[in-house]
């Protein structure tokens, strides 16, 4: 069995794609307690601000790793390989991401 992705955005750009793939897809874990420098600040999305200490980071990952073998990670993963065959298709035999990046390159 495998478990959710568990993301740990560092750069400003990885914590909006963690809250793509977190809130908007569901199917994945974003951490929180572990940020450090300019992402320790205030989160806008849940408002939430990292305590950062030892045992917050450990707290925040018993929890998730609780939460991801369980029947919510389950859901989570079986999101991934939805989106997975989804993306898949779009790329396999004249799906529509392989014709859009055919046409592009043509208008080349």
């Amino acid at each position: 069995m495998s478990i959710s992705s568990i993301l740990w955005p560092i750069d400003p750009d990885q914590a909006m794609h963690a809250l793509y793939l977190t809130e908007k897809l569901g199917i994945a874990y974003e951490l929180i307690e572990v940020r450090n420098g300019i992402g320790a600040g205030k989160i806008f999305h849940n408002g939430r601000k990292p305590i950062g200490t030892i045992e917050a980071v450990k707290n925040e990952i018993r929890d998730v790793l609780g939460r991801a073998f369980a029947d919510e990670g389950a859901d989570k993963r079986a999101g991934l390989r939805n989106l997975s065959q989804t993306l898949d298709a779009a790329w396999r035999g004249g799906g529509v991401a392989q014709r859009e990046i055919e046409a592009f390159v043509d208008a080349l």
